[in-house]
């Protein structure tokens, strides 16, 4: 029995870092150890020292696979608890659709009470626009719908600037932006239309009527028009308008 106990405790020693292991021989060198010191004592037989042994690396083997063990689990909870992810995180893998992703935006931008919205026309800086119309175009060269909206539009600027240079227009439909159409003719099929007009410098303090044409997504839900200056990112004014198709 003793020399079973020190077996028991050197392998346990060796092998605590597999707890299991560890753990079992250990636990059976400390009992086997015990047994054979009281037999010994009892019957006043050799091999004491052995036992002792057993005993002692047992209890040693014992105690060091619990603590692998400790942690060894909790590294492991720690892993699984990681690999759940912050919330925050999951917004760098999910992109959502452009068109939600620009209406959520424009939302949360609208409620910002630092910003100015002007429904229809106002004042930006370096330029005062107003939607002044909207109409249905003619088909374009490869048969799209269009829309031709009429800015009235004045630079305010100490520069010559063109509308283009001057602000920014966005035009969406269901939450996709539209974009710009081309008619080829001046008037396009459509009168007073002018497809260089938004590219036209104006002198400061002049104004000019541009009119744009936009590719239409469909014939009848309404667009949303959001303009703001093109030559002061700092501007906190928006001009906004929603114009529902005829």
């Amino acid at each position: 029995m003793a020399v079973v106990a020190l077996i028991l405790g050197i392998v346990a020693i060796v092998m605590f870092w597999i707890p299991i292991v560890g753990i079992g021989c250990g636990v059976a060198a400390i009992v086997t150890g015990l047994i054979s010191m009281r037999k010994i004592n009892a019957e006043r037989l050799r091999g004491k020292g052995m036992s002792i042994g057993g005993l002692v690396t047992g209890i040693i083997a014992a105690i060091l696979s619990v603590i692998v063990f400790i942690g060894s689990f909790s590294t492991t909870m720690a892993r699984l608890n990681g690999s759940k992810g912050d919330p925050l995180d999951s917004s760098a893998i999910y992109a959502p659709p452009q068109g939600n992703k620009d209406e959520k935006k424009e939302e949360q931008d609208y409620k910002n009470p630092k910003l100015k919205i002007l429904k229809g026309s106002g004042s930006l800086k370096g330029a005062d626009v107003k939607i002044a119309s909207a109409e249905r175009g003619p088909k374009d060269t490869e048969g799209h719908a269009t829309l031709i909206i009429t800015y009235d539009y004045k630079n305010t600027s100490k520069e010559k600037l063109s509308f283009l240079r001057a602000v920014d227009d966005s035009v969406s439909q269901n939450g996709v932006s539209l974009s710009e159409d081309y008619l080829p003719h001046k008037d396009g099929g459509y009168k007073g239309y002018d497809g260089q007009s938004d590219i036209t410098d104006v002198a400061p303090n002049d104004s000019l009527e541009v009119t744009v044409a936009y590719e239409l997504v469909d014939g009848s839900t309404p667009v949303d028009v959001t303009i703001e200056s093109g030559t002061d990112l700092d501007d906190t004014t928006y001009i906004i308008q929603r114009i529902n198709i005829k």
